[in-house]
């Protein structure tokens, strides 16, 4: 990259969200691993053009999501056994594992043009 051009992409306009997509919020109670993926598939196979959803949700029992790819190794495998009662699910979406315990989450589906595309997206 040529010197000064980094400052210039950092001004570049960025890309914004479809302003003409119609939004619906859920606010779900908590729900164990499976239930919570299982809702938010159900969302996103109910999607229509020109919509998006948010929802709000919790986990019970807490609860270890691992990303699509991620194995379920010895390491993971130890946690469970030392932490009975913890549930464990996969997640439809990349990422690392994450321990779901107490917090509040949120889950965002909309079309992938929506935001320019799958990759831009996650700029």
């Amino acid at each position: 990259m040529e010197p000064g051009t980094e400052a210039a992409a950092a001004l570049a306009p960025k890309r914004t969200m479809d302003p003409g997509l119609s939004w619906r919020i859920v606010s779900d109670g908590a729900l164990s691993g499976a239930a919570n993926m299982a809702r938010d598939d159900a969302l996103a196979q109910a999607l229509r053009p020109g919509t998006g959803i948010v929802r709000f949700y919790r986990w019970s029992p807490a609860t270890l999501s691992l990303g699509r790819n991620e194995p379920l190794t010895a390491r993971y495998r130890d946690f469970l056994r030392l932490n009975p009662g913890i549930g464990v699910v996969r997640r439809p979406t990349g990422g690392r594992a994450v321990i779901h315990d107490r917090e509040l989450t949120y889950a965002a589906v909309l079309p992938a043009r929506a935001c320019g595309g799958p990759r831009e997206a996650y700029r």
